[in-house]
């Protein structure tokens, strides 16, 4: 019922209620055959909220475990999410046109290794 509800709710574009809710039936029944497939409703119902409403860490953490989960069939979606969300920290790395010299090596450093870094959730 708890499963059913969150995926009514995410339907309905309730994402708040519906992560609430896949999140509440993955840590209640971790065992569940559904715990993953609840735990990719909960991360694809906060990216659907605004940036600044998102657990960013939480919603990496989600997408790197079921990333590596050979038997999850939405494995392949969630490392492509995965990637999208890394590749959007190593955009927002990048320098500004007006930075100093040494901010602009070492951002564009920092966004360099966020892009390879995306590169290699998709591999």
């Amino acid at each position: 019922m708890i499963l059913l509800s969150a995926r009514k709710a995410f339907g309905e574009k309730n994402y708040v209620f519906a992560a609430a809710r896949f999140r509440e039936f993955a840590d209640k029944y971790p065992a569940n055959k559904e715990a993953n497939a609840a735990r990719f409703g909960q991360t694809l119902s906060q990216l659907a909220l605004p940036e600044k409403d998102r657990n960013e860490a939480e919603i990496q953490a989600n997408l790197t475990r079921l990333a590596g989960e050979k038997e999850f069939a939405d494995r392949p979606a969630a490392a492509f999410r995965l990637a999208l969300l890394i590749r959007n920290q190593g955009l927002r790395e990048l320098p500004k046109p007006d930075a100093p010299p040494e901010e602009t090596a070492q951002r564009t450093a920092a966004a360099k290794a966020k892009f390879e870094q995306a590169a290699a959730a998709v591999r």
